[in-house]
């Protein structure tokens, strides 16, 4: 059965999210996006860093999609400059496309997007504009700045073994949980600072991953 404007709004949480944040409005519906419009007044803070109360014009356009695919936001009133990590086509750039996905698979509602994606670029863009630097780090551009981004999700500290990582979280559940992956526990937490506040899950696939830096892919085929 073909879902209806109105349950896709329930499902994305979109009126929570205008009733929350009234300066944004509906604008008219494409068959490809729906587009919100307006004033994105907001007070946020960095862990340590002053409470920023702060609003700017913004257009959000939520794809046909949406969740498995990431809407698109543009500052409209002309304060952030290009310069300021955008986009090629002058989007924001809100973080990695891997980082956004898992935030949109914890809680796929657009009212979780504004608050967890939009809301803290233009929080770290007032405080830039007031102190001349960012209150939390900042990723590079391109591909650095995804190796990056994954080490964190990771809860590790190499870049260099993050490509390991991601072939072990692509493999099925059963074989990632094989005790030929978990005998290598020792080796793996020996190299690698593992944090524990990410869950059961990432930890595991970081005691994995000695096992595929000492193996082919040839013989991972036969396990």
């Amino acid at each position: 059965m073909t879902e209806s404007l109105r349950q896709q709004f329930a499902r994305w949480r979109l009126e929570e999210l205008l009733l929350k944040y009234p300066g944004l409005r509906l604008s008219p519906v494409t068959h490809k996006f729906v587009r919100l419009a307006g004033a994105l007044a907001f007070s946020a803070e960095a862990p340590g860093k002053e409470r920023i109360d702060d609003e700017y014009e913004i257009e959000v356009a939520i794809p046909e999609g949406f969740p498995e695919r990431t809407p698109s936001v543009r500052e409209t009133g002309g304060r952030i400059p290009f310069s300021f990590h955008k986009l090629d086509g002058g989007g924001l750039c809100l973080g990695s496309p891997t980082r956004l996905r898992v935030m949109l698979l914890e809680s796929p509602s657009i009212i979780c997007f504004v608050e967890r994606g939009v809301i803290p670029y233009l929080c770290g863009y007032s405080y830039f504009e007031k102190h001349g630097t960012l209150p939390f780090g900042e990723l590079s551009h391109g591909e650095h700045g995804i190796r990056q981004d994954l080490a964190s999700l990771f809860g590790i500290d190499r870049e260099d073994i993050v490509p390991q990582f991601v072939r072990l979280t692509s493999m099925k559940r059963e074989r990632r949980t094989s005790s030929h992956v978990l005998a290598v526990a020792s080796v793996a937490l020996a190299d690698v600072t593992i944090d524990e506040s990410i869950g059961s899950e990432t930890a595991l696939v970081a005691t994995g991953f000695a096992w595929y830096t000492t193996r082919s892919e040839k013989s991972l085929s036969h396990t």
